[in-house]
């Protein structure tokens, strides 16, 4: 309509008309606009969709729409959440503190796959399998189940998988070593300079005979 309205054959009568049908064409728009539906929901008119999470209420980051409601004695476990126009159910696992360890062994139900077993945090990959009766330590960064950080990706303790809760540790602000991303990959850079962990099993540190292996990258 605007191309045609700009042509040199017509008269401010004729583009008077050819207002009039882009205007009823951009009310009939927005009447679509306002009145398209999915499922009882708005789709086309930036209306909150009522399956979503209020920003102003959670701790999620990005959500948007309802709010969510405060859950008093709420029993650990696993629950199946389902929404009435929606039957696909959500199941969420680990409720309780961020911080509850139920198996005592230093590693955090929420970052722990074996929450009630102390001898066991994650299966082992099939190259250990023949190593796991002498497996003393095993060291993964390849996960941020794998260490407890603060909201600067400080590490204050990177866990051990192998169940001897050989976990390493660093009180020391100055000396956490950093969780980070390498070529894409979940990795701990260390600065170099002053950044370690320590072992809080002092008895780790007494093994006399071991072998290490290592896949560092000193870039």
């Amino acid at each position: 309509l605007a191309v045609q309205a700009s042509t040199d054959t017509l008269n401010n009568t004729d583009r008077a008309r050819i207002n009039l049908e882009y205007q009823a064409s951009k009310d009939e728009i927005t009447r679509i606009a306002n009145v398209t539906q999915y499922n009882e929901m708005d789709i086309l008119n930036s209306t909150y969709y009522r399956n979503q999470v209020n920003s102003a209420n959670s701790t999620a980051k990005d959500v948007v729409g309802v709010s969510v409601q405060a859950l008093d004695e709420v029993v650990k476990g696993t629950y199946i959440l389902h929404d009435p126009s929606f039957s696909y159910p959500a199941a969420i696992p680990n409720t309780g503190s961020p911080t509850e360890d139920t198996d005592s062994d230093g590693v955090p139900n929420a970052k722990d796959n074996y929450p009630n077993d102390a001898d066991k945090v994650k299966d082992f990959p099939e190259a250990f399998l023949g190593l796991t009766s002498d497996l003393k330590l095993w060291l993964d960064a390849s996960s941020s189940d794998a260490v407890a950080k603060n909201e600067s990706d400080d590490v204050s303790s990177w866990y051990d998988w192998s169940g001897d809760k050989n976990h390493t540790i660093q009180t020391n602000d100055n000396s956490k070593p950093t969780f980070t991303k390498y070529q894409e990959l979940d990795s701990i850079k260390f600065d170099g300079i002053n950044d370690y962990l320590t072992f809080g099993n002092e008895d780790v540190r007494n093994i006399q005979e071991h072998t290490i292996f290592l896949i560092v990258n000193r870039g």
